[in-house]
C-alpha cells in the first residue's frame, strides 16, 4: 500500500535532517517524524519538485 503526501511548503534537505538519536538531540521536543517513518515503514520516498515535496509511504500487506 502506498500513502502519498503532498505539500507546497519551501520543502527540505534530507541529508541534513539531524539524527534525533544522538546526545544532543535526544531531548529536543521535535525532529523524530522522520526517524519514526522511516522504522515503521518499508519503504519512504520523497519527490522534490519546484512546486513542493511528495512523500510517499510504503507498507507491505503481506
Amino acid at each position: 500500500m502506498e500513502i502519498i503526501f503532498k505539500d507546497e511548503g519551501k520543502g527540505f534537505n534530507i541529508n541534513t535532517v539531524p539524527d534525533p538519536t544522538k546526545p544532543e538531540n535526544i531531548l529536543k521536543e521535535s525532529g523524530r517524524g522522520i526517524h519514526i517513518m522511516k522504522n515503521f515503514l518499508d519503504d519512504l520516498k520523497y519527490n522534490f519538485t519546484p512546486t513542493g515535496t511528495e512523500a510517499i509511504l510504503v507498507v507491505r500487506l503481506d
